[in-house]
């Protein structure tokens, strides 16, 4: 699933989604490495060393393939967000500062995050996501836009101490519903 190395950012009604820019890594920090946000997710901890939080960064850049992830802005070109691909199958990850949940900021960017990677990676036909089943709000951010529960399992987050039960979800190329 290689292509070019053009830039890949997308622009949505109020975000625009791009690659992280230096200095992004210290308003993730304050806005992903604190317990409500970190807990919900498998690779980010609470708090979040500088060096990991530089290292999470480093590891999304695009590299013209699936494996990357891009940094989210709001109108204001400030960060409140992340997206990513990765993994075989092909996987999503989101997540967003607290301050930024309930106003559908998630479901406008992932929405065009699947259909941006749909649209450029020719032969990615299917992604999913794993949410654990405690996060209820990710969990209709993906049904919103066409996802479908495909499988229960369990997940480990390095902000808990103990493996949580979590919800398999997909979607298609033909079955995501996003307003365009």
């Amino acid at each position: 699933m290689e292509q070019s190395l053009q830039p890949f950012v997308l622009k949505t009604r109020r975000l625009t989604l791009g690659n992280f820019r230096p200095g992004d890594w210290r308003c993730a920090q304050r806005l992903f490495g604190v317990p409500e946000v970190a807990r919900m997710l498998a690779t980010v901890s609470a708090p979040w060393p500088d060096s990991e939080v530089q290292r999470w960064i480093e590891e999304r850049r695009f590299k013209g393939k699936i494996g990357f992830g891009l940094a989210v802005f709001d109108a204001n070109a400030h960060l409140i967000g992340a997206v990513a691909i990765g993994g075989k199958p092909a996987g999503i990850g989101y997540l967003f500062g607290k301050a930024f949940w309930g106003q559908g900021y998630a479901t406008e960017a992932v929405g065009a995050f699947v259909k941006g990677c749909f649209a450029r990676f020719a032969d990615l036909d299917q992604v999913s996501a794993e949410v654990m089943d405690d996060n209820p709000a990710s969990a209709r951010v993906l049904t919103k836009l066409g996802f479908e529960p495909a499988g229960a399992g369990q997940c480990t987050s390095l902000a808990r101490l103990e493996p949580v039960p979590n919800t398999l979800y997909r979607v298609d190329r033909n079955t995501l519903k996003v307003d365009t």
